[in-house]
């Protein structure tokens, strides 16, 4: 009976560990644009659904497993790995650009700070426009921790003048793990909803999902901090 009950808690850990689950909560903290950090677009001009390579600087855990590279997509998505199964959106829109014509005006760039076991790589969108309503700006960061696997949307000063131009689609802010794309399927998905200053969360698994319909209203507030929270904490293999 002792060893029945062993096996049940070992199956449970066991589906925890690869059914990694997210939690979220919001505050407010200073904004500070990075200094010093590493150019991700060199000066180029990027629009969106450009991918850049980024080295996180240490294993992070996500959605039950670890990796140490981490794609940039020019919408503000974070891809995780090579099938693009495996994304977090802190805040996306899918019309989001540089400003600039002949160079960029919207610089890419992230910095790695802290010390070993409590570093956090910091990835900043600067100056950024959208492409249905080219006088709005956005200024944000997305923070990938460390210690606890957490990730973090810290709100910079943003000036949308027509949210609903700019925003035709989006914004999404969630973590996702999909099986498949066509037709879509979710090994598990986390959004946000409504109200940007204090939105709903959702999460879902399975097909015929209207995901598309899980967005915030509007940006969040300068200095507002969004924060997913791996709930339970698990390690796993490193995937390059």
């Amino acid at each position: 009976m002792k060893q029945m009950a062993l096996l049940i808690v070992f199956l449970i850990s066991m589906t925890q560990s690869y059914s990694q689950s997210y939690s979220f909560s919001q505050f407010q903290e200073q904004y500070i644009p990075l200094e010093e950090g590493t150019s991700i677009n060199k000066d180029s001009i990027w629009s969106a659904f450009q991918a850049y390579a980024i080295p996180i600087g240490f294993p992070f855990s996500y959605m039950g497993n670890s990796y140490t590279c981490v794609s940039l997509e020019a919408t503000g998505r974070l891809i995780f790995d090579d099938d693009h199964y495996y994304y977090a959106d802190m805040f996306v829109v899918l019309g989001m650009q540089d400003k600039g014509v002949l160079t960029s005006l919207s610089p890419l760039s992230y910095l790695l700070s802290g010390d070993k076991g409590d570093q956090i790589l910091k990835i900043e969108i600067n100056n950024a426009t959208y492409k249905s309503d080219l006088s709005s700006t956005i200024n944000y960061q997305i923070w990938l921790h460390e210690r606890n696997g957490s990730i973090e949307l810290h709100m910079g000063p943003n000036n949308i003048n027509n949210p609903k131009d700019a925003f035709s689609r989006g914004p999404f802010s969630g973590v996702f793990n999909v099986t498949s794309f066509s037709p879509i399927s979710f090994t598990y998905g986390y959004a946000l909803l409504g109200d940007s200053s204090s939105p709903s969360d959702t999460s879902f698994v399975g097909s015929k999902i209207d995901d598309k319909g899980f967005t915030l209203d509007s940006a969040p507030s300068e200095h507002t901090v969004y924060r997913f929270s791996i709930d339970p904490f698990s390690a796993s293999p490193v995937r390059e």
